[in-house]
């Protein structure tokens, strides 16, 4: 199993860090990934309130993928600065 830790900064294209995991995923074939990412995105299926384009992003890759998301949506933010929280 290969474990990917990925960020994207909320100032960053999150099309080109899409584009980056889709092409390690690409060579590491059938083998079996667990990728921990913060890509600065919302969407109600990982708990917030709200909805981005970068969530809409992350939500079409992760379905294209085939991917299983664990976030549980009811799990609290793990930060809170500045009135953001994520």
């Amino acid at each position: 199993m290969t474990v990917i830790s990925a960020y994207s900064s909320p100032y960053k294209n999150i099309m080109e860090t899409l584009q980056e995991l889709h092409f390690i995923l690409t060579d590491l074939g059938d083998e079996m990934v667990l990728i921990y990412a913060d890509l600065n995105a919302h969407s109600r299926i990982w708990g917030y309130d709200n909805e981005d384009t970068r969530g809409i992003r992350v939500e079409d890759f992760l379905l294209a993928q085939q991917f299983y998301l664990l976030n549980e949506t009811n799990s609290p933010p793990t930060f809170e600065h500045c009135g953001r929280k994520g």
